[in-house]
Parts: C-alpha cells; structure tokens; sequence
C-alpha cells in the first residue's frame, strides 16, 4: 500500500487493481479564527540583553532606544510576566478614531517572568498620522498588558560638506498659505509628475529646499499634491519631502493606458516600465542619516567592482535605497535580490524579503500575490563584501486565477489577510507539504499572528481506487476534490480531531 501521510491532509490509497491514472485538482482551505487580526509579522528575534527590570510590581517592559529610525533595532525587556507565558509585542497608535496595531514581536517569558526581544522598525512614513505611538506587550492567557512611548526619528537633511555651496541667492518666498501647510523637497532632486505615481508623466523637475504649497493627498497617502510658486499644479512623492500634515484626499487623475495600434505587439504579462528608481546613496552600511548622493537609475543591476558607486561614496561600507511606484497586471510574481551583502524588499510597506543581516553573498526571491495597479516599492541594500554588486528583478509566474501554474511543484499556497479568504492573497508560495504548526507565529510576511486563511491547490496523480483523506486544523478546514467538497469543517474548533472522507477516485 502506498501511503501519503500529511497532518492537515492525508491521502492514504486502499489495495486495488491498477487502472488508468488520473489528474485531480485539490484544493484545501484553512482559517486561523482567533481573537484580533494585526498587520505585520511578527520577528521572533534573539536574547538582546538589558539591565535588569524589577519584577515586584507587576508586567512591565522598557524599550531602547525609545526613538528609533525606519530599519534600526529596538530592544524590548520585559519583568513581572507569569512564567513561560507568550508574549506578544505590538507597535500601537490612534489614527484619528481608529487603534492602528502592528505585531512586531513575540517571544516567552522564562522561569522569573522576563523576555528579551527585538524588532525592526517599519517604515516611517505609513505610521506618519499615528499619534500616541507606544510599544505594548500583552499576553492572550493572563490578559496582562505592559506599554512604553515610542517616537521615529525623523531624518533632517543636512548640508553635504564635500559639495561646494551655492552662490548667494535672493530668497523666493513661499506659495500663498491657502492650502495645508508647505512641503519641502528634502532630497536633491525630486520629480513633480502629472499623478500619484511613476507611470504619470514628469511635469517639472525640483530641487532641494524647493517649497510647494500642499493641497491635497491621495488614498494612500505616499502622494502629495501641490501648486508651485509659478502656479504649475502636481503630485510629488511624500517620502522625499519634510511635509508631516495631513491633508484631504483629493481625486487622482485615471492611470494611463497604453493601447496598442492595430499592428502593434500583445502587451506583455511582465508590469508597464516606469521612468526609473529615485536612488539615495549613504556614505554607511546602515542607511543612516542624509544621502550623499540622490539620483534617478533605470535598473537596479549594478557591479561595482572595487569601486564607489558614485562620486562621494567609498568602495565599502556604503548602502543605498531605491524607491519607484511599478505597474502589475494581477498575478503571481517572483521577486529576486543578487548582492554581496544585505538585501531588504519592501512591497506597499511590507517588508517581503529580508536578508539583511550577515554576509549574504547570494541570490534570495520570494513569491507574493500582485493586485492589478500600482504598487510602491522600496529596496535597501547595504555592502559588505568586494566585488560589490547588487540586483533588482522579477517574473510572472501565475495569472490572476487559482489554477496552479509552472514555479509551485509542490502546494501552492495563498495567504490571506482575514479569515474568509477574501480579497487578494498578502502573498503566494510553494509549500512542500500541507503540515504546519505555526503556535503563537505568523505563517509570512504581512500576515498576523491570528484572524488569517490559506488556501492550497495542487494537482496530483493517482491511480485507480478508494481513498481515505484526513485532516486536523486548530480552526476551519474545508477540502475539495475536483470542485466537490468532501470535507467541511469551517468552523471555530480546537485542533484535537482529526476528520476523514472515503472517496472513489477514478481514471476516467
């Protein structure tokens, strides 16, 4: 008897006279129904040792530093806890009547009810509206809760000592306060487009210092936009700016669309090329303080060599960061980092790849889920060996639909942010085996530790038979065999019970 064991799905063949094989489509669902979803995943890290913490009075926890910069670490202690209990580490702040929380963190408290821990500070710049910002650990089982404030620590643009200032000039004055405040360009060149986005076209090109009188933003908040001195109105991307305000949604302008003639090519399934990557460069391996040089790259696909990568920077020990908004068609993609040191991804503020600790010297990729439209894109990388080199790319692996597709030889797994499998997948894998225990830690990148749902799909080949499936999940599980549901157990439920289903499966 062959048999195929998994824990939440197992295919076990009964003894029969081989037929014809045949091609099934199966598909699996599970839902992780617990108590309240959070946004990011959790980064179980290692013993970041502090000075000790009183215990007698009651949970407590202290950070350092209490004001950090997107990327830094923050070290998280904690006293007085029940002993060996979970604990969970959020970032938490008020957005207008909204509690914005965000798991970074978890771990459990030894045998006198401390933990050490730490985790890498999201980016700043989608917590910009957040007030009352702390640091909370809490436990699911006492209902403790212990909190430290916390505050980014925002860049302030300095002058570079090695460029030669500027002659004096006559002070412009501002554009007319009518609007929401005035933003400052903060990086040395800055593009002004006709939308918020990089697909838009390029309406003027500013400076450093340049003032623009905001009146508006869009949905997502990256965008501003704004009117010059000379009147000309535009977007402009919020990031490389020192604008804090928030001002009002304003209607963006339709995204454009390239229709091709009568005799043109089909358009590719690979995303529309933008206009490049806004490159800032930093004379350190950490991204740390003003870039030394900012300029426009058509590609991320360097080999440096023994060299700088520009005027200014040294052969070793520099860093560099790319930002660019990039068109997809929805699908399922592979995105792909080559360097000799560290390499961080970050996909509309989910840090989707993370190898930046170490010496790298390799190629990484992870598989995410696209929605069709523009998504922002931020890749770090920080030198650390020679030859210097690093490279940014991709490719489409799968469409839009749930049909396994070439790249996922075992489970391909889709992960939602909620519990019904609703909207798109946060991400898309291959998954060898449906046989997980994840406990109190997320399944991946940009899901929670709780109030999250896969779905698995394969097609596999078997013979001619009677078959026995079974399952066991700490929640909802459903199975499916070529579309009919054999197994459906969508429910909140322990992880004790094993369910089953005999089906005939045969060759025809």
């Amino acid at each position: 008897m062959n048999r195929k064991t998994f824990t939440s799905a197992v295919v076990v063949p009964a003894p029969v006279p081989t037929r014809p094989h045949v091609v099934l489509l199966l598909l699996l669902g599970l839902a992780a129904m617990v108590l309240s979803g959070c946004l990011m995943q959790p980064i179980v890290a290692g013993p970041l040792r502090q000075a000790p913490l009183p215990s007698d009075q009651g949970p407590i926890i202290a950070i350092a530093p209490i004001a950090a910069a997107s990327g830094d670490t923050v070290s998280v202690s904690g006293a007085g806890w029940e002993a060996n209990e979970v604990i969970f580490v959020n970032l938490e702040g008020q957005q207008g009547e909204e509690l914005i929380q965000a798991t970074v963190a978890t771990g459990t408290a030894d045998d006198e009810g401390r933990f050490y821990l730490g985790f890498v500070v999201p980016l700043e710049f989608f917590w910009q509206d957040v007030v009352d910002l702390q640091v909370v650990a809490y436990s699911l089982v006492s209902g403790e809760k212990a909190a430290a404030p916390f505050g980014f620590v925002s860049v302030t643009v300095t002058p570079d000592a090695s460029i030669t200032a500027p002659a004096p000039v006559t002070p412009t004055p501002l554009p007319p306060a009518d609007g929401y405040g005035v933003a400052i360009v903060s990086s040395r060149g800055l593009n002004m487009r006709s939308g918020p986005g990089t697909v838009f076209p390029v309406i003027r090109a500013l400076t450093r210092g340049t003032p623009v009188n905001v009146l508006g933003q869009d949905r997502s908040g990256l965008w501003l936009y704004g009117q010059l001195l000379d009147g000309t109105l535009g977007w402009m991307a919020r990031a490389y700016t020192s604008y804090l305000g928030d001002p009002p949604v304003v209607p963006a302008p339709p995204t454009p669309i390239y229709r091709p003639t009568a005799t043109a090519t089909p358009r590719p399934a690979t995303p529309t090329p933008g206009l490049g990557w806004q490159g800032e460069y930093y004379a350190n391996p950490s991204l740390q303080g003003s870039p030394r040089v900012v300029r426009e790259d058509a590609a991320i696909d360097f080999n440096w060599g023994y060299n700088g990568p520009a005027p200014g920077i040294p052969a070793t020990g520099f860093s560099a960061r790319w930002f660019r908004d990039l068109y997809f068609s929805a699908g399922t993609y592979r995105l792909f980092g080559q360097s000799d040191g560290g390499v961080r991804v970050w996909v509309d503020g989910n840090l989707v790849l993370d190898r930046w600790s170490g010496v790298n010297n390799g190629t990484y990729s992870v598989e995410l889920w696209l929605g069709q439209g523009s998504h922002t894109f931020f890749i770090d990388y920080g030198q650390r060996n020679q030859p210097a080199r690093m490279s940014f790319w991709w490719e489409q692996v799968g469409g839009p639909t749930a049909t396994p597709v070439p790249g996922f030889p075992d489970w391909r797994g889709e992960y939602f942010g909620n519990r019904d499998l609703a909207g798109n997948p946060v991400f898309v894998r291959n998954d060898r085996a449906v046989d997980f225990n994840w406990s109190w830690i997320s399944p991946g990148p940009g899901i929670g530790t709780e109030n999250y749902s896969v779905r698995w799909t394969r097609t596999i080949d078997f013979s001619s038979g009677d078959y026995r499936f079974f399952t066991r999940s700490d929640d909802g599980i459903r199975v499916y065999v070529d579309g009919h549901r054999i197994i459906d157990e969508w429910r909140d439920m322990g992880g004790n019970t094993t369910y089953t289903a005999d089906r005939y499966l045969s060759g025809h």
